[in-house]
């Protein structure tokens, strides 16, 4: 306070208590100290890039990941960078970042193919969800990524297999460890009256009568130790009918995923020309039997 001449005459002294605030900021500082630590060291592509599709952060996996440097990647489009103007498939990548610019909730779950520093096609699956200012506007995207090329390498071999063999005259089943039939050829679907679909929710248990899950166990072990096996059981039609079958099982193993890839052959005409011979044989013998008894009766008559 000053007098009428500006000579300072008191003075006011404002104090306040700011501990609770500085508390506040050594636990923000923690957090954010927790978050980085935790970002940087995720085994996962970690990355933001804003509305125009330029990149703004990327974690020390992305780096390994994609063979970039951080300084490489920083303001550039993720277009020409690590995603493919176009996939192989032929889709149209750059219009799916923009479409996922504009309205990154519509793709908060996405599959796409991706391009490293060297050329290398990757697949990743991306969990992408908005960034959003205090006002609600959308200011960028936060992408979490994970590895699924060879996920991606083993569904187009079994889909190559599967092209291969779906007009061959056996039954091929797909099946896994727990005896779940994953897919089937149309001769599959053919010989028991199912549709592919229908298969595809049965197990192994479901379509062959001989078998219980402690057989399969036992079946499923054989053939991985061994690389495959051959056997005769049957199989029950849609409608109740048994088919007698020969089997080769295989052990095939894809991208980290094991499966039983099994041909059946319906050996239906073979077993009753088999019952047929040995009707045959029983007939023959009786007849030689009744042949030598006859003989033996004359012997003693004479």
């Amino acid at each position: 306070m000053t007098d009428l001449s500006g000579k300072i005459i008191a003075g006011i002294e404002v104090v306040r208590d700011i501990t609770g605030w500085r508390r506040y900021e050594a636990r923000l500082r923690e957090s954010e100290k927790k978050y980085r630590e935790l970002v940087e060291t995720a085994n996962s592509v970690i990355l933001t890039w804003d509305t125009e599709g330029s990149i703004t952060f990327v974690n020390d996996f992305a780096e390994r990941f994609f063979g970039y440097a951080k300084e490489e990647l920083l303001g550039r489009n993720v277009v020409g960078t690590i995603v493919p103007a176009t996939e192989s498939s032929g889709r149209d990548l750059a219009q799916l970042m923009r479409d996922i610019q504009r309205d990154p909730d519509r793709f908060r779950d996405n599959e796409n193919e991706n391009i490293t520093k060297d050329g290398t096609r990757v697949w990743v699956r991306w969990a992408n969800r908005a960034m959003r200012d205090h006002q609600g506007a959308l200011t960028g995207i936060l992408s979490v990524g994970n590895d699924i090329t060879a996920r991606k390498k083993a569904e187009e071999a079994l889909q190559l297999t599967r092209f291969s063999v779906d007009h061959v005259a056996d039954a091929v089943y797909w099946m896994d460890a727990k005896s779940r039939i994953i897919d089937v050829n149309e001769t599959a679907c053919s010989m028991l009256g199912y549709t592919r679909e229908e298969l595809l929710n049965l197990t192994v248990l479901d379509i062959d009568p001989d078998f219980t899950a402690g057989r399969w166990v036992e079946a499923w072990e054989t053939v991985k130790g061994k690389g495959k096996m051959t056997l005769e059981t049957r199989h029950r039609t849609r409608d109740g009918r048994i088919l007698p079958v020969e089997v080769m099982a295989n052990y095939l193993s894809f991208g980290g995923r094991e499966f039983d890839c099994a041909f059946a052959r319906d050996i239906s005409r073979r077993k009753r020309a088999e019952e047929e011979l040995l009707k045959t044989q029983k007939l023959e013998s009786l007849g030689i039997l009744a042949g030598g008894i006859a003989h033996d009766f004359n012997n003693l008559l004479t």
